[in-house]
């Protein structure tokens, strides 16, 4: 014997007097745990924006991990947001997202190629330096 049962689960997430209210509604199995807390933070990271034009890769997609250097700033990590690419001219618009100042002691900062897994166990992020690593 089967029984159909409804459940009904509030979640809430960010300050008590907050500015704005977003309300979503899942008619779905219950999302879990955080489900509030991660619409909010991909909500946040849509602030800070970086559009960066270059010589097109067809393999770039919009969600992928970006790191962008601007010109006399820290390095930048986050999402692609968007590309639109100009076939003629051979270019591409990357419209990033969530982006944030990395130190170059993290290892966000390492070249491609190495992981966070070939960091020694017991190194301190403040001595990491890919350049000793096997990088």
């Amino acid at each position: 014997m089967t029984s159909d049962l409804n459940r009904v689960e509030y979640a809430t997430a960010g300050p008590d007097t907050a500015l704005n209210v977003r309300h979503v509604r899942h008619d779905t199995a219950y999302p879990g745990a955080g489900a509030a807390a991660g619409i909010l933070s991909r909500a946040q990271g849509r602030g800070r924006r970086l559009d960066i034009t270059g010589v097109a890769s067809y393999s770039v997609l919009p969600g992928q991990a970006a790191r962008i250097t601007p010109p006399d700033t820290e390095l930048q990590t986050g999402y692609v947001a968007s590309v639109v690419y100009d076939l003629a001219a051979a270019t591409m618009r990357v419209r990033s997202r969530g982006l944030v100042d990395t130190p170059p002691y993290s290892y966000l900062a390492a070249p491609d190629g190495l992981s966070y897994l070939d960091v020694p166990i017991g190194m301190s992020y403040l001595d990491y330096d890919p350049d000793l690593i096997g990088a």
